[in-house]
């Protein structure tokens, strides 16, 4: 099958020469197909057993009256081509709903092979490159760039309570179409179990998934045993109920590369804290983040920026953050980075 992981300079060009060829016909201008060919295969050698390249060469001779040059191409397609759009055009392995396009043009090649009857009703849309984007960053929900369509999954999760302890659970991610989804979160330590509810959804995205802006409004309860502060260990024995949103963009600068920011909001901030019957304060800091993310492989970015007043460098891991602060020599994991 076909190898392909993360998106690279070569793919952004590979999908913008397709698109090149698929205007150059609707144009009628046959002719200048075959440069861009050819230079797909400089790019990619494998392109005509993962892509209908040759069928796409096959339609420019038999437009230009050449039909011995199209026979070879389509007989090529028909015997070796496994797919109509290459995985490495990002987005539109999953644009064919049931195959009906390969279906289509493969009917089409077979028919003129064994009839050489011309057909002009095929019709080739634009397909201009897309970015690969990982749909948990800041700015994206759910982009439909990944090698699979998005599904439900439940990803294993460490986090940390609101003492700062350790805490293991789950993250849910459930679609509901392409631009949201429902995020749910849970986190158990021994003195606490916290679950959380968030709705992502996309608010601006660019054609080419360059720019995305998302806000993801949430909820999240507590069931608080006891707490550990500066002050001691206090015995709560109560819930702690919070809410807020966040609102966040991204933006790709190369392939791989993107800004990231966003400002999270909590109820209960620093300034407007929950006091427990023990006389307890608890609160969740809100918070800004401005950083940039290197994707190391599909789902998991090298981040650095700055969060609030940290200076950060660490891993995100699709939805949840695993860094060190610079300035203040500590760990943080963040798990609410729906």
């Amino acid at each position: 099958s076909e190898q392909a992981a993360l998106l690279s300079s070569s793919d952004w060009e590979l999908a913008a020469c397709f698109n090149n060829i698929h205007k150059a016909l609707t144009d009628h201008q046959y002719n200048t197909v075959f440069a861009d060919a050819r230079h797909i295969r400089t790019i990619y050698p494998e392109a005509d057993l993962y892509s209908n390249l040759s069928f796409l060469e096959g339609y420019a001779f038999e437009r230009l009256g050449l039909p011995d040059q199209a026979i070879h191409s389509y007989t090529f397609y028909l015997t070796h081509s496994t797919g109509t759009f290459s995985k490495r055009q990002r987005g539109y392995d999953q644009a064919d709903a049931g195959d009906s396009l390969l279906m289509l043009q493969r009917t089409h090649a077979k028919k003129f092979v064994s009839t050489r009857a011309e057909d002009s009703t095929l019709r080739f849309s634009p397909i201009p490159p897309k970015l690969y984007t990982d749909p948990y960053q800041p700015g994206f929900s759910l982009t439909g760039t990944r090698l699979t369509d998005p599904a439900t999954h439940f990803p294993f999760l460490i986090g940390k309570d609101l003492s700062g302890k350790l805490s293991y659970g789950g993250q849910l991610f459930i679609p509901f179409n392409r631009k949201s989804l429902l995020y749910a979160q849970t986190l158990f330590s021994k003195d606490m179990a916290r679950l959380t509810v968030g709705f992502p959804m996309q608010l601006v995205q660019s054609s080419d998934l360059r720019v995305g802006v998302k806000v993801t409004p949430f909820i999240s309860y507590a069931e608080i045993d006891n707490l550990t502060t500066s002050k001691g260990r206090f015995e709560v024995d109560q819930g702690y109920a919070d809410f807020g949103a966040r609102l966040s963009a991204g933006y790709y600068l190369q392939p791989n590369l993107a800004l990231g920011a966003y400002y999270q909001y909590d109820y209960h901030h620093s300034g407007n804290k929950f006091r427990t019957r023990s006389g307890v304060e608890i609160w969740d800091e809100n918070e800004v983040d401005l950083s940039v993310y290197y994707n190391l492989v599909e789902g998991i970015s090298l981040k650095m920026g700055i969060k609030n007043k940290d200076a950060v460098i660490g891993l995100f891991l699709s939805g949840w953050e695993l860094s060190y602060s610079l300035n203040h020599h500590d760990i943080i994991i963040r798990t609410n980075l729906f």
